[in-house]
């Protein structure tokens, strides 16, 4: 078994609050999810007790992976925690912190994990999933989009 601890920074040009709001909505993922290709089933906004599950193709392989929200400190942090992980997961802890940077907002990810491949290949792997979800959400609140669909 091997643990390990990722972290992913991101500024984004927007309030806090719209920052929230954004993240607040799990079905959002699907569209910042570069690869895996994601599909989500959740009940709504990201609160206190809500499972979501997510559905992940790696091209003819699909995965599910089931977690609940379980702390939530509007509008300045959320945790998910994994409760079905799909290979290679064993354990795995989500913090995601919002914090005012004046008109912007810093996202901090904060990934405790367990898996059954060393910690490293994993980091690799998130590294390059959260350089394009970063990109995405940068693009997605540059003042060019306002009024997207992303609002």
């Amino acid at each position: 078994m091997f643990k390990g601890v990722f972290e992913a920074q991101t500024v984004v040009p927007a309030s806090r609050e719209e920052v929230w709001n954004y993240f607040q909505d799990p079905v959002q993922l699907e569209e910042m999810t570069q690869f895996p290709e994601v599909e989500v089933e959740a009940s709504g906004k990201a609160e206190a007790g809500a499972e979501i599950r997510l559905y992940l193709y790696f091209g003819l392989w699909k995965t599910v992976w089931d977690s609940v929200i379980t702390y939530v400190d509007e509008p300045s942090s959320f945790q998910d925690e994994g409760k079905k992980l799909p290979f290679p997961f064993t354990a795995w802890k989500h913090t995601h912190t919002f914090q005012e940077l004046g008109p912007l907002t810093g996202v901090h990810d904060y990934i405790e994990f367990e898996s059954v491949v060393p910690a490293w290949m994993v980091k690799c792997f998130l590294g390059g999933m959260f350089k394009s979800r970063k990109a995405f959400v940068v693009k997605q609140f540059s003042p060019e989009n306002k009024g997207s669909s992303a609002f």
